[in-house]
Order: structure tokens, then sequence, then C-alpha cells
């Protein structure tokens, strides 16, 4: 931004949630930003406040981007599941006009990875031919899932999780939550903001609360609650892909508790862990853990819910003998 070498296009990756979306809008507003200001650490030698590269937020410009009605900042996401070819040619049609007021005008595809091999052929032409002015800013979790022709005519910037510290304290500041809680559901989460605020709107806790009180009353349930549970835990598909999620995490926990208590994702729950871990040889866990990611699969290939479920609580039930048979 100081030096005006902007390239044309750009491909943004990283999981969800670590700021893709937003560097993207800030980008558009400095790009057209009437006040910009220099970047920490002062303005270059012989430079100006003009020459900065962080947007004011207060312009007109900066104010119409935030809010989402700036003519010449365009927003192409899927519609429905895929982003097909007549969304590229009505993009087409729009970039050979003249922007109404920006000064550089930009683009930003979501999930570019759901483009259409017919749109992504269309697109490329444009990445080929950059309209004057107009800079081209695609998203996407994976290079992978983009079509390598258009990965190789963008400039690459991969967006790294957000530090779980770091994390932790937005989380303390936004959400009504404890800095264990926080903490918690940053490990959770991956360095993910999006999906920790969704977490924390969806009761994650008081659906990791039940599901472990489930599990250690699991070596004592006749065989007709099991598959009670078994219903209740299938009933939601998403909620039943959230408390998959959090199996895995609890025993994956259980199993390190011991020998790397910081480690463990959930922080606000170290004495019920150990109390666990100790009723648990290393073993029958990794194939608890095993157990899990197979019903994962399952799930993603469209097996019946419930039967997954069922299928799954019966393998972490003890045999008679007292040994686990998980796996």
């Amino acid at each position: 931004m100081r030096r005006q070498t902007i390239p044309h296009a750009f491909l943004f990756t990283g999981i969800a949630g670590v700021g893709k979306s937003r560097a993207a809008v800030e980008f558009a507003k400095a790009c057209n930003c009437r006040k910009r200001r220099p970047s920490e650490g002062g303005t270059p030698a012989g430079g100006t406040p003009e020459n900065g590269a962080i947007p004011c937020g207060s312009c007109g410009a900066c104010r119409k981007i935030e809010a989402g009605v700036h003519p010449d900042i365009l927003r192409l996401k899927p519609t429905r599941t895929f982003i097909r070819i007549d969304s590229i040619r009505s993009l087409q049609h729009t970039l050979s006009m003249r922007p109404y007021e920006a000064r550089v005008r930009v683009v930003i595809v979501q999930e570019a990875q759901h483009m259409r091999p017919e749109a992504a052929n269309a697109f490329l032409k444009l990445l080929e031919e950059p309209p004057p002015d107009t800079v081209l800013i695609l998203i996407a979790e994976r290079v992978s899932e983009v079509m390598p022709t258009v990965v190789s005519r963008c400039r690459r910037l991969h967006f790294n999780p957000i530090p779980q510290g770091q994390l932790a304290g937005l989380l303390v500041d936004e959400a009504d939550v404890t800095t264990e809680q926080a903490r918690t559901v940053a490990a959770f989460s991956g360095g993910s903001l999006s999906r920790s605020l969704e977490l924390l709107a969806g009761g994650w806790f008081r659906l990791r609360d039940w599901l472990v009180d489930e599990f250690e009353r699991l070596p004592q349930m006749p065989v007709g609650r099991i598959m009670a549970l078994g219903e209740r835990l299938s009933a939601d598909r998403r909620r039943f892909e959230e408390a998959l999620d959090v199996l895995v995490s609890w025993l994956r926990d259980l199993m390190i508790v011991g020998d790397y208590p910081e480690g463990v994702v959930h922080r606000d729950q170290q004495s019920r862990l150990r109390r666990q871990a100790a009723l648990w040889p290393l073993a029958d866990l990794s194939a608890g853990i095993r157990a899990v990611r197979r019903a994962q699969t399952d799930l993603r290939a469209n097996v019946g819910p419930r039967l997954i479920a069922e299928t799954l609580l019966l393998q972490l039930v003890p045999r008679q003998d007292g040994r686990k048979t998980l796996g």
C-alpha cells in the first residue's frame, strides 16, 4: 500500500474464522480511504501521512465499505452450493464499466473453492486480463481446493489460526465467559473466532457437560437406556457432529492429562479428567478415539445417524470382566 505496488489478485487461505474476510474488507477500505494513516512504526523516510496503509474508518468511503453499500466493492459468494458461470458473467459485465466512485474497485469472492469448473475458467479470463484499477480477492480454506491455474495467477496469503491466548482474550471481551471457559473454547475451536462465538451461542458447555455425564454413567446403563441415549444423541445431525468432536477431544485429554496437563482442551475440567483417566488404559483410549473417528467417517458417508450412535455407545461399554471394548 505504501509503495503503491498492489497486485491485481490475491488468494487468502486459512480455516474459517481467522480474519480472511475482515482483512479483505479492511484492504478495500485502505485502497479507497481518503485519510489513510501510517501503520505502526511510522511513515517511511520522506513520506507523508498520505503514504500510510491503514484506513481511517471514518471517511465516507470507509463507512460505505464497512456497511456493505459501496457500489464498487463487489462481493461474490456461492448461490446455494456453488458459484456458477452466470455469476461470473454478470461480474465480467459489471467490471467492463467504469467504477462509480472508487479509486480502486475491489471484488471479494467468498468460498472460491466452490466455483464450478466452467465458472473458474471464466474467472481465469479476468485474472489474465484484469480490468484497470481493480483488485480481485479470492477467499478459500485450502489452496488445494482452488483450480491450479487460478492459484498460479494470484498473490497467495495464508492466515494462521489465532493463537489460543489471544483468542481467549477476545472471547473474554466479547462473550460472557470466564477466562478458563474462554481458554477451553479457544482450544476446542482450533483458533477460529467465529467458530468460538458460534459454540458459545449454541450452548456448547451444556452439550459438553451433558455428554461427559452420560459417558461416565455409560458402564452402568442397561442396553435399553443405551439405545435411548443413541436416539437422543443422533436426533439433530449437526448437534451429533458437535458431540462426536467433543467426545474425541475428551478421550484425547484423558490420554494426556497425566503427563501433559497444560495441553488439554477441557482445561476447566482438570480434576474430572484426572479421575476418569485413572480408570482407562491408554490402549483403550486410543481405540476409543479410532471408534469415534469411524463414526464421523460413517456420518459423512450418510450412514444412518441413529445406527452410528448406538454402535458407538455399545463399543464404549466395558466388558463384564472390567476391560473396555473400544474399537
